[in-house]
């Protein structure tokens, strides 16, 4: 029984990754289910980039991207690899109430994944970094 409770200490991750965030210290009593870490994967960055419906227009999967990131130069390229299928608020956890009638037009944002290509200084990126992007208009892949 002392085998299974060691077993029941253990915390695996699902890949390989670095420990951005420990949300518990050593010692502290967790409950399944709980967060004990956030990891992220350094192989697998990619930025999402939340375009305004309004410019969508030209916009496709294969399109290339130009990426000034705040913290580096020159600018990075990448290539459009993924266009959402709905907006954000679509998924809001407090949805917009409209059944009074009264409606404010509000213009929606789409994500938009972006792969970023690889280059000597892939390293030193980080999630979260401030991305400016710019989009080539194109028919895409």
């Amino acid at each position: 029984m002392a085998e299974t409770n060691l077993e029941h200490t253990r915390i695996l991750a699902p890949f390989d990754g670095v420990v951005a965030k420990k949300f518990l210290n050593a010692g502290d009593f967790v409950s399944p289910g709980y967060p004990v870490v956030s990891i992220y994967d350094p192989e697998n960055l990619y930025v999402t980039a939340n375009l305004e419906e309004t410019k969508l227009e030209g916009v496709a999967v294969g399109n290339g991207v130009d990426l000034d990131a705040d913290a580096f130069n020159p600018r990075f390229r990448g290539k459009v690899i993924k266009i959402g299928k709905a907006t954000g608020a679509n998924f809001a956890l407090i949805p917009r109430d409209n059944s009074a009638g009264e409606f404010t037009k509000v213009v929606q944002r789409v994500p938009i994944k972006i792969a970023i290509e690889r280059d000597d200084r892939w390293s030193k990126l980080r999630p979260g970094l401030s991305v400016t992007v710019g989009i080539e208009h194109s028919e895409g892949e």
